[in-house]
């Protein structure tokens, strides 16, 4: 019954749909490619946009398909064309038992999954990538100038697979919805998406020449340096062997175009991956353009793809995030460390309140492995309490979670370990609080791993919280000290050389340079809240979170 239970609270909009917090750090726009064999595009049909903004579905074990249709005033100009491809985005694909594409001319019967489609082509979903998925029909669709419906088949086990984006539906045609209770469309729900399906039109010209670059990484996080390696993938779509000397080139943020040669000879269908070196030292956006230039190219509405990336800024403590914007999404990085299609994510509606929060959703047949990691944290040597809620969404199913701190964000870096939670059962939240030690300056990440039975359900977190531990600790000679804390005024500093507080937007409100065995600090003339005061006792630097509450 869990998949029945996981519905109520996972819907955003209707008993039978789900919008899915979508958060990607590092979007890619989608790309065109061509098989060798494939045909020049005339013109691409779509409603949608290029990016998802949700996943829709019925979270449970169904067959149901979607659709988008294009009528025959706008398909009467390209009559004699043809259809030989359909690009459709997809998601949580450990949900997708089966897709098979469908062109239908004549509706009838479809809605129960039959009818009689004019072409049909039946996908391997263990090819299937999360995103855009374009989908070469063995035997092409021939355009008749009739009204054509374009899309797919699904067997789902669970979730919310079908990937849609947020302009505004062209109702119906560009959210139409059949299942064995017939037709319906996306705008019945109440749901204003197009479903992201489109059909790529060409004129039967073979392509012997073409090249494209299909993917390209650049690196995206905290710290990055002023030689981070790019890489970009170029296929060559074309029916001919590449023997001659071509490049690609890549635009950094509008600026001028820089070219990289690419080696050849590169075969038909061949790929091949190129690299280089980028400054991305300095914090901010990187948005880069990468296309090929190869003389001769039969087809050029391929050869781009493009990236957004970031170096990001460091962020200070205290640091919290309940999930509920971009800005407290920003640099969290999920590792899918066990490789399977389940992995953590942004979800709304289930954390505290009701509100947004990240959550690990089970896979029916392997263990939970997986991995989520803080933004980067720019922490002095000193202590500190992290803190987060956190629940299982059922009882019934127990789930385990534990917390490291590490100084990268991946798995191999989290060996300090902050709490560990087996058996998780609650389902109300609850608070862990745990006061580690930071031994040096430096760039730290926590990550939180969900390493649950297969087959359970759902861990969620929230309310992820780091800031200066405000415990006294005993007096020792010699001992740099700082107490009390909390504080009504007046705060006692023993054993330092020099004492500077700060508030928390980084100005010096009092200073002490020749500090003695034990100097009192008077900080009742300043505003109630959280002050940093940084000792230098000769040898070393302590840094300390003091609350003022008069």
């Amino acid at each position: 019954m869990k998949k029945i239970y996981l519905v109520l609270v996972f819907l955003a909009f209707t008993a039978l749909t789900f919008a899915q917090l979508q958060v990607n750090p590092n979007p890619v726009k989608p790309h065109l490619t061509l098989a060798n064999d494939a045909k020049i595009p005339v013109t691409t049909l779509t409603y949608c946009t290029d990016v998802a903004a949700t996943g829709i579905g019925m979270d449970a074990d169904a067959e149901f398909g979607v659709f988008v249709s294009f009528p025959g005033t706008m398909m009467a100009p390209y009559t004699g064309n043809f259809i030989n491809q359909v690009p459709i985005g997809v998601t949580e694909l450990a949900n997708i038992a089966s897709l098979e594409i469908r062109i239908f001319e004549d509706t009838t019967g479809a809605g129960a999954g039959g009818g009689t489609p004019v072409a049909v082509q039946t996908v391997d979903v263990g090819t299937l990538i999360d995103g855009w998925n374009n989908i070469d029909l063995t035997t092409p669709y021939t355009i008749t100038g009739n009204e054509i419906f374009v899309g797919y088949w699904i067997h789902t086990l669970a979730g919310f697979p079908c990937s849609a984006s947020n302009n505004a539906l062209v109702d119906p045609a560009g959210g139409w919805v059949c299942d064995p209770a017939g037709w319906g469309s996306l705008g019945g729900y109440g749901l204003n998406y197009n479903w992201q399906i489109k059909a790529v039109v060409d004129d039967g010209t073979v392509v012997s020449a073409d090249a494209g670059v299909t993917a390209f990484d650049a690196p995206f996080g905290c710290t990055l340096t002023a030689t981070e390696t790019c890489t970009a993938t170029v296929e060559n779509f074309g029916t001919d062997p590449i023997t001659t000397a071509f490049n690609i080139a890549y635009e950094l943020n509008g600026g001028a175009a820089v070219t990289v040669a690419v080696p050849v000879p590169l075969a038909a269908g061949a790929s091949i991956d190129v690299t280089f070196d980028i400054d991305m030292s300095v914090p901010g956006t990187f948005d880069f353009v990468v296309y090929t230039q190869l003389a001769g190219d039969g087809y050029d509405g391929n050869d781009t793809s493009y990236l957004l990336t970031a170096n990001i800024p460091p962020s200070a403590v205290p640091y919290a995030s309940g999930f509920d914007d971009a800005a407290g999404q920003l640099g969290w990085v999920i590792e899918n460390t066990n490789g399977d299609a389940n992995f953590w994510n942004f979800y709304a509606s289930i954390g505290v309140g009701a509100t947004n929060a990240i959550g690990y959703l089970y896979s029916s047949t392997t263990a939970a492995d997986d991995y989520i990691f803080s933004t980067c944290l720019d922490l002095v040597a000193d202590d500190y309490d992290v803190s987060f809620a956190y629940a299982a969404y059922d009882a019934g199913y127990a789930e385990n979670l534990n917390v490291f701190w590490g100084d990268a964000q991946n798995s191999a870096a989290m060996t300090n370990l902050i709490v560990d939670l087996p058996g998780v059962v609650n389902t109300d939240f609850l608070t862990s609080t745990t006061t580690i030690t930071i031994p040096t300056d430096g760039i730290y990440y926590v990550g939180f791993h969900c390493y649950s039975p297969a087959d359970m359900y759902v861990m969620i977190v929230d309310d992820f919280a780091i800031d200066f531990a405000t415990d006294v600790k005993p007096v020792v000679a010699g001992v740099v000290s700082i107490y009390p804390n909390p504080t009504t005024g007046l705060v006692k500093v023993e054993n330092a050389k020099s004492i500077v507080v700060y508030n928390m937007i980084g100005e010096v409100v009092t200073s002490v340079n020749n500090a003695n065995a034990l100097t009192t600090i008077d900080l009742s003339t300043f505003g109630n809240g959280s002050y940093i005061v940084k000792v230098n006792d000769g040898a070393n630097v302590i840094t300390k979170k003091i609350n003022l509450i008069k």
